[in-house]
């Protein structure tokens, strides 16, 4: 089977974007525990799944069904956890999502706090005016 497949790609050319680190990431990810991650009501979950445990004082869900409880000693390292190489991309998206609601917000309701009703709903296309608008350096090395 690997023969066949290997005639069939022999001579192709790939070509994929450059992948760029995005700074601190790394080191940042790496020392989030579910204690000092409270904020993600997501990560409990991610932790679990990554661990193969059920973390103490969690839900019981279709997919924590695990016999062994999580010790809380659990730490994120190299060793288990992948970096996705195109990181860059999904930090940048963020970054120019942010970029472009607070320049409309800025624009459109004066800066007040809390969103005005010139932002209630806000239409697909008027975001998207300010996104192609929006500039700033990203986070990569």
């Amino acid at each position: 089977m690997f023969f066949k497949i290997s005639l069939q790609v022999e001579g192709t050319l790939s070509v994929q974007p450059q992948a760029n680190p995005v700074r601190g990431f790394e080191e940042y990810f790496l020392n989030l525990t579910v204690e000092n991650n409270q904020r993600n009501p997501w990560f409990v979950e991610f932790w679990e799944d990554r661990f193969q445990c059920r973390y103490p004082g969690s839900s019981s869900t279709p997919y924590n069904n695990y016999n062994r409880t999580c010790t809380t000693e659990e730490r994120l390292s190299r060793e288990n956890t992948d970096f996705e190489d195109q990181l860059q991309f999904v930090s940048d998206a963020v970054m120019a999502f942010a970029y472009a609601l607070r320049d409309m917000h800025r624009d459109l309701c004066g800066g007040r706090p809390s969103l005005c009703e010139a932002m209630k709903p806000t239409k697909g296309g008027d975001l998207l005016k300010y996104l192609r608008k929006v500039q700033f350096e990203g986070k990569t090395k």
